[in-house]
């Protein structure tokens, strides 16, 4: 996915974005898109509850909210942010030591 960026769904954060190699014929390449709810982020691969995505470039649009939160974005690990941005918008429960 390129042009990405993570906006909220009614069941939790998503990626959006430009879609490409989509398995489903129906979509076409560069069409934008919006993932279901993402479970976890690794390297540039996302783990959402359809499918992976590897995401590319990120919408430059998308920065400055990353940058609101205290995020930092590092293009060669857009998992970090993913998953920061995505544990602010969604906490999950305490974690037990």
């Amino acid at each position: 996915m390129e042009n990405w960026s993570i906006v909220m769904r009614t069941a939790g954060p998503a990626l959006q974005g430009r879609a490409y190699n989509h398995p489903d014929p129906k979509h076409f390449d560069g069409e934008k898109l919006k993932s279901s709810p993402i479970d976890f982020a690794e390297g540039t691969q996302v783990r959402c509850r359809k499918r992976t995505w590897v995401v590319g470039t990120v919408d430059p649009d998308f920065l400055p909210t990353l940058a609101e939160h205290g995020i930092t974005f590092d293009p060669d690990n857009p998992a970090a942010a993913i998953n920061a941005i995505v544990e602010k918008l969604c906490p999950g429960p305490p974690k037990l030591n």
